[in-house]
């Protein structure tokens, strides 16, 4: 599949959300940050985006398994490595994706873990349940080899 359109309607869409950033209009970009990962996994995977956009528990489906995105688009001066997640161990999802952009939305780490295993690497604690990063690294895909290169590039 050829995605110079796609490219160039992301290029514009960063473009004008730096200027928003600079020109202090904008400062969180949290749905649209989290709409362009669900688009970008289902992409790389070829999955099936959930027919609602409020879905309890997952985002898109890979073959059998139920997805559930989480994403970041984060500051050079951001030093957070973690995700809050608020699921219980019985939620329909059978793998987290996280995935984490810079500010200019450059594709920057992707992690892929297992629902089982994401559930005993989350924290409790009194700010709520965290699961950091730097607990994922056995789950951490080598951007340079996700399936769909021509769609990862676009975020390069």
């Amino acid at each position: 599949m050829n995605y110079e359109a796609q490219e160039r309607t992301i290029r514009n869409l960063v473009d004008a959300l730096k200027a928003l950033r600079e020109g202090g209009v904008t400062s969180n970009k949290t749905d649209l940050t989290c709409q362009i990962s669900e688009w970008l996994v289902k992409e790389i995977f070829n999955g099936t985006l959930a027919s609602t956009s409020i879905n309890k528990d997952w985002d898109l489906i890979v073959g059998e398994k139920r997805i559930q995105v989480k994403a970041h688009a984060k500051a050079a001066t951001n030093k957070n490595r973690k995700t809050h997640i608020s699921y219980s161990e019985a939620a329909l999802i059978d793998e987290l994706i996280i995935v984490v952009f810079t500010q200019d939305y450059a594709l920057r780490e992707f992690y892929s873990v297992p629902w089982s295993k994401a559930l005993q690497l989350i924290s409790h604690n009194k700010g709520g349940s965290i699961l950091s990063w730097n607990r994922l690294k056995a789950y951490r895909l080598d951007i340079e080899s996700l399936p769909n290169q021509p769609v990862v590039s676009l975020f390069k």
